[in-house]
């Protein structure tokens, strides 16, 4: 076997680092477009920040998209998300009541080692032996540790500290001053030895086992809902959330208007101040600044194309799905990302990029642009309707059914059926599946007197 050289004429197609640069800036998502903002703002002398068009100037598109006007709608109104109030942290709060209960100095420590591990539901999910760092290898009494637990219970709300739902839930239904003795027996009777059978739906054992009767057995269940099972969900903070909108939809004057999200991301300019010294120099050769240069043009000409196409997209969005934004979810269309790209003479990986990752901010809350897209399904009289507008109808159906009686998924496919849409029953059943709900038997709940 030899080795040997021979020539080969090829034509191969590859993208210039100009249009390299476009896609990969046009894919991103907005936490991570403002990162790269930043970074190019540091490091690059011919790019600024425009500090005085952020929020009073804003170009905002029309529905129709053929003008546009000067509009000063304030950002408060657009983001349902900037006047939420951010709660404070179950941590930071714990540990400030803590604070007032004046302890010993070991058993202040013991709670707020106990506070630190408590998971974002409030409990206490790990071992007293696992708490405590690797390099100590002090033994705590167990009895320590107990007291140190029932401090945090004492201090926090009802529930927080317990280390599973049992204890959790007998935790707030001992609290309970204005439960009857009588019923707050049955009430912890129910939670250490009958959650299992109501989960399962098995009222007859449940009366047996508890020794009740049916209206008793009623009021426990009744109260047992009112519980908390996650009691440190409210002290989540909506800081960690990373949903940021790329761009808004608003309703004016009888008119729908998309606006970028410029007051996420800064607007950078080329300082041509700066441009114009360096042409000078470079009249008599390169200047090593040149690259710089050349990347904040390119830098400036694809954000300004990033946010065109996203904004085209939009409005694409908009004007094919306007009865979504004027009546809700039962009545999205279908749309694929070829239609739009057809509309808009670009590439279907154009248009797969410029909605992958991004959120558009509306009356009727945050949608990621994936929300808008939607297969179509056959009716009988030989329209089209879109799966999520089935998947509304499931969900409503599900919510306007009795609680005792709940709908099978048998039901739900007559139901549809009856509506004139074409659909299989495990069709039913898995877009059911995909919206986290439940069959009925686990939907089943006791009737209230």
């Amino acid at each position: 076997m030899t080795l040997t050289l021979q020539p080969r004429l090829q034509t191969q197609q590859q993208l210039s680092p100009r249009l390299q640069q476009s896609n990969q800036i046009l894919q991103l998502a907005a936490p991570a477009f403002q990162h790269l903002l930043l970074s190019h703002l540091e490091l690059n002398p011919f790019l600024h920040v425009v500090e005085d068009e952020l929020e009073a100037h804003i170009e905002d598109y029309n529905e129709a998209g053929a003008e546009r006007f000067q509009s000063a709608t304030p950002f408060e109104y657009l983001d349902p998300l900037l006047n939420v109030e951010v709660s404070q942290s179950l941590e930071h709060y714990l540990l400030s009541l803590l604070t007032t209960t004046r302890p010993s100095p070991d058993m202040y420590s013991l709670s707020a080692i106990i506070i630190n591990a408590l998971d974002e539901n409030g409990y206490l999910r790990r071992s007293f032996n696992e708490l405590l760092p690797d390099d100590i290898d002090e033994v705590i009494p167990n009895h320590q540790w107990e007291h140190a637990l029932r401090l945090v219970q004492t201090i926090a709300p009802t529930g927080i500290g317990a280390r599973h739902l049992t204890e959790c839930l007998s935790l707030q239904a001992t609290a309970d001053q204005n439960l009857a003795p009588q019923a707050k027996k049955n009430v912890l009777r129910l939670i250490h030895e009958g959650l299992e059978l109501l989960a399962d739906n098995q009222w007859s054992k449940l009366k047996t086992q508890l020794g009740i009767d049916e209206v008793q057995l009623q009021y426990c269940v009744t109260y047992l809902r009112q519980l908390d099972p996650k009691p440190g969900r409210q002290f989540c903070s909506l800081s960690s959330q990373n949903t940021m909108p790329d761009v808004y939809v608003y309703k004016q004057d009888q008119q729908w208007h998309i606006v970028p999200n410029f007051k996420a991301f800064p607007k950078i300019k080329i300082n041509k101040n700066y441009g114009d010294l360096l042409k000078k120099e470079t009249r008599s050769g390169s200047h090593p600044l040149a690259k710089e240069w050349q990347e904040a043009q390119w830098l400036v000409e694809s954000i300004k194309k990033r946010h065109h196409t996203i904004c085209e997209v939009t409005r694409i969005i908009l004007r094919k799905q306007r009865l979504f934004f004027d009546y809700g979810e039962e009545a999205i269309q279908p749309l694929l990302i070829n239609d739009i790209a057809l509309e808009l003479s670009l590439h279907e990986s154009t248009i797969s990029r410029a909605t992958s990752n991004k959120y558009m901010s509306t009356p009727n809350g945050v949608f990621s642009f994936k929300h808008f897209f939607s297969r179509d399904l056959s009716m009988s009289y030989g329209g089209t309707c879109s799966t999520r507008m089935v998947k509304a109808k499931i969900k409503q159906y599900i919510d306007q059914e009795a609680p005792h009686a709940p709908l099978s998924d048998v039901d739900l496919h007559h139901s549809l059926l009856a509506e004139d849409i074409n659909i299989a029953k495990r069709t039913v059943t898995k877009y059911r599946q995909q919206l986290l709900i439940p069959n009925s038997k686990e939907r089943r709940q006791v009737p209230v007197c």
